[in-house]
């Protein structure tokens, strides 16, 4: 085997959201490792289990690892020291997402997807992806699977969902459940085809039968959300089930998620409790947040900060919104203008519409920043525009009175109604004070 590529994945959260601690109590680094084989071998730095998914293997290491070794019964091993592998990674730091690529050399990756067919497998190829390609247009369907795994993430070629989408129903005519799941998923996503959620439930179906935790997320995703089938709270909460039994943490979050809204089941928030910690104990932001939600309804606001906070460094918007308003609120800590406002920037930078608001609220009356009725303006504006009604009705009212943009009541009225449609009262109270 052979490295071909480290990168630092910046964009990818799963260090977070999948946390791992070392013995010391720091974070572990993910390196995702692009391997197309089962049962590799890693040593090294290595906290914990290495987990195998599709094509990949998640080894975590502890922080400051400087090598990685790969090995297998039917391939030559390598250690992959990662300065060399990439100069801007000599050593991996904790809480972060690396992506290292691992080719096998063509003859023995050719044995390994050969094992029990009888085919001249010693010839040396030019280069691995011609060695994949010949395979996959052989008919193997553990090739086509690769290749179309490899088109789908743009490993060694240029992503293309489209040709993704070819190699994974040549692999999934053959009963490939992996290429099955994922024509399920580009469907779902309306990657390299039109959006179409009957057919993802139709390709999901197909694979279930494989097992994969994640087909039967999918599908409860699917009746919970009706989408290619009539909404059905039960029937989705059956397929959470079957995931989570399997560690699924998203489906005991949505568990969760169904008990704390009665959808489907009785309305339970200690049965929604006992989920949601079942998520949050594997890092998933979205129960922590969650957890934090309960613990604020029933004001423990020291609680519900100490979980949402947990979600927002994962860079959950939702949580960081939370946890910006828990300190503009002084509710659990002490009332800190500037951290709230750290927090809003967090969640607005992603487009969270509540946030953009608060922002605007913050500016209007200089709290934690000196006040500027232009910015005020312009972040009310990026939530109105979200449809969010607190905004609408804000910057309303700034065109209503002329701070920060200049006066204009027909667009203040305009604004007034579509937050007031929305049932938001202090619009419709405005609307009563111009007489409509």
């Amino acid at each position: 085997m052979k490295a071909k590529s480290l990168e630092y994945v910046q964009s990818d959260l799963s260090a977070r959201t999948h946390e791992r601690l070392d013995g010391n109590g720091e974070k572990c680094a993910l390196l995702k490792v692009m391997l197309p084989i089962s049962n590799a071998e890693f040593s090294g730095n290595i906290v914990g289990t290495v987990e195998e998914h599709m094509a990949e293997y998640w080894v975590y290491l502890v922080p400051g690892a400087k090598y990685v070794k790969v090995a297998h019964p039917k391939f030559w091993p390598v250690t992959v020291w990662f300065s060399k592998a990439n100069a801007d990674c000599p050593l991996l730091k904790g809480g972060c997402t690396y992506e290292l690529k691992i080719l096998p050399y063509a003859s023995d990756f050719l044995k390994s997807l050969q094992e029990d067919q009888n085919k001249e497998t010693e010839e040396v190829y030019n280069s691995y992806s011609q060695d994949l390609l010949n395979l996959a247009n052989k008919g193997d369907a553990k090739a086509q699977f690769y290749v179309g795994k490899y088109y789908e993430n743009g490993t060694g070629v240029e992503k293309d969902y489209k040709k993704a989408m070819e190699w994974y129903q040549k692999a999934a005519g053959q009963g490939n459940a992996k290429a099955q799941h994922n024509i399920g998923c580009l469907y779902h996503n309306g990657q390299g085809v039109e959006k179409d959620y009957k057919k993802a439930m139709e390709w999901y179906l197909k694979a279930v039968g494989q097992g994969y935790a994640q087909t039967k997320y999918n599908i409860g995703y699917l009746y919970d959300n009706g989408q290619g089938v009539e909404k059905d709270y039960k029937t989705a909460m059956e397929w959470y089930l079957k995931a989570a039994e399997q560690g699924h943490a998203g489906a005991q979050n949505n568990i969760g998620a169904l008990y704390h809204n009665g959808l489907g089941v009785e309305k339970d928030y200690k049965k929604a409790m006992e989920w949601y910690l079942k998520a949050a104990e594997q890092g998933n932001a979205t129960a922590q947040c969650n957890i934090g939600a309960i613990y604020d309804y029933e004001k423990d606001y020291k609680k519900a900060m100490e979980w949402y906070l947990k979600a927002a460094e994962q860079g959950l918007a939702r949580a960081q919104f939370c946890s910006g308003n828990l300190y503009r609120n002084g509710k659990g800590v002490d009332k800190d203008y500037k951290k709230a406002m750290e927090w809003f920037l967090k969640a607005a930078e992603q487009g969270h519409a509540g946030a953009q608001c608060n922002i605007g609220y913050l500016y209007d009356n200089g709290l934690g920043v000196e006040t500027d009725y232009k910015e005020a303006v312009n972040w009310f504006r990026k939530a109105a525009e979200q449809g969010n009604a607190q905004a609408q009705k804000n910057l309303g009212g700034m065109y209503k009175n002329g701070r920060g943009v200049r006066k204009n009541l027909n667009k203040a009225i305009e604004l007034y109604q579509k937050a007031a449609e929305q049932g938001n009262k202090e619009a419709k109270e405005e609307l009563k004070k111009l007489g409509y």
